[in-house]
């Protein structure tokens, strides 16, 4: 069952056409000459219309979270609700708001059916890439005044510019790791996928926060 997390992504496969009668026969599906685009959809954002979802008396929204990753779910609840807190209040939504969505792994986005149905804002003709431009690097699991308890996704060294996103985004740090500790409180060069280590920080931070790195980042 796809909506139990079981998902295939059928959607992102290069089809052709079998007749039921001729099992060894593939004919090719073709829109046009770059291929066929049926099942290649664009993924849904509505994050700025917000403020009139909100003002139609919609009390509850899905973030879709199937086959994703802790970050993505994360990440995209937080920014839903501080676009909802603006909406209730009447404050524009922040463009910084908006950009966060292109941190997450995602494909092109579309607005959907919220203005009609149109093919070409609905379906990707291009590709079917994901998109990002942040890797989720861990978890803070604990953490006090002088250090944090990090559960490693991927993996960082040191010298690495970090970000630490919160529930609130008001409250998120960017940071340079200086060292790397395993849990004997020994230096070590690099975190690895699966570790666990502590973060040396020269402020303290709450706990439940997410570690993230800019892919590419300027200089």
């Amino acid at each position: 069952s796809a909506n139990s997390g079981l998902c295939t992504q059928v959607c992102r496969w290069e089809m052709q056409l079998v007749e039921k009668s001729r099992p060894n026969q593939q004919f090719q599906i073709e829109e046009d000459e770059r291929g066929s685009y049926i099942l290649n959809s664009r993924d849904l954002n509505l994050i700025c219309r917000i403020p009139e979802l909100v003002a139609a008396g919609i009390t509850s929204a899905k973030i879709e979270g199937r086959m994703k990753s802790l970050y993505y779910a994360a990440n995209t609840a937080r920014i839903y609700k501080a676009a909802i807190h603006h909406a209730k209040a009447g404050t524009p939504l922040p463009q910084k708001l908006v950009a966060e969505l292109d941190s997450v792994t995602h494909r092109v986005y579309s607005e959907g059916f919220y203005n009609g149905f149109d093919a070409a804002e609905m379906q990707d003709f291009e590709k079917a890439q994901y998109i990002r431009t942040h890797t989720y690097i861990g978890a803070v699991l604990q953490a006090n005044e002088n250090f944090a308890q990090i559960e490693v996704r991927n993996k960082f060294v040191s010298g690495d510019k970090l970000e630490i996103i919160f529930p609130n985004p008001k409250e998120d740090q960017t940071f340079t790791v200086t060292d790397i500790l395993n849990l004997e409180r020994e230096k070590i060069v690099a975190a690895q996928p699966n570790m666990t280590v502590l973060l040396p920080l020269e402020a303290g931070i709450s706990a439940h926060g997410l570690l993230r790195r800019a892919d590419n980042l300027p200089d």
